[in-house]
């Protein structure tokens, strides 16, 4: 019975058409550019055919400008701005120094939620700790002081 169905699978593979692989459909695009360039074998074009149909000119304009730039051109670096600079050259403050709000000065998005955690008259000490028990880190927290000096947001004495 196992003999009959594989026989069956057989004679059913042989009448379907075979699945077109990549080397067929290449094949088959060689052929179709070949009888556009009136050659009638592509395999072995006869020297008079290939002399009949010039090879097409590319121009400067025509080619598609490379998507990657070359290996060997250095990427620019992005220049940083002033605040950056002044922020990664700052120390740490010292964590005895106490915190005073510039009146007006205001975050948004998730600095917000870190700068609301200032009062004015508090350590720095005192606001990592606040900064800790909300769920940050002390170093996010002393990055921020940092920060918010640079930007004039907070003055430290």
């Amino acid at each position: 019975m196992a003999n009959d169905h594989n026989k069956d699978r057989a004679d059913r593979r042989a009448n379907e058409p075979r699945k077109k692989n990549k080397s067929d459909r290449q094949r088959e695009m060689v052929e179709r550019m070949a009888k556009n360039a009136g050659v009638d074998n592509p395999a072995n074009p006869g020297e008079d055919q290939t002399a009949q149909t010039p090879a097409p000119e590319i121009r400067a304009e025509d080619q598609k400008p490379a998507d990657t730039p070359a290996a060997d051109t250095p990427k620019k670096k992005k220049k940083l701005s002033k605040t950056v600079i002044d922020w990664r050259a700052m120390d740490d403050v010292p964590e005895d120094k106490i915190v005073h709000i510039v009146p007006g000065a205001k975050k948004t998005r998730g600095a917000q939620d870190r700068f609301a955690l200032y009062v004015d008259g508090m350590s720095v000490k005192d606001y990592v700790q606040k900064s800790k028990d909300a769920g940050y880190g002390a170093a996010q927290a002393k990055a921020d002081v940092r920060w918010d000096v640079v930007k004039g947001l907070i003055t430290v004495s």
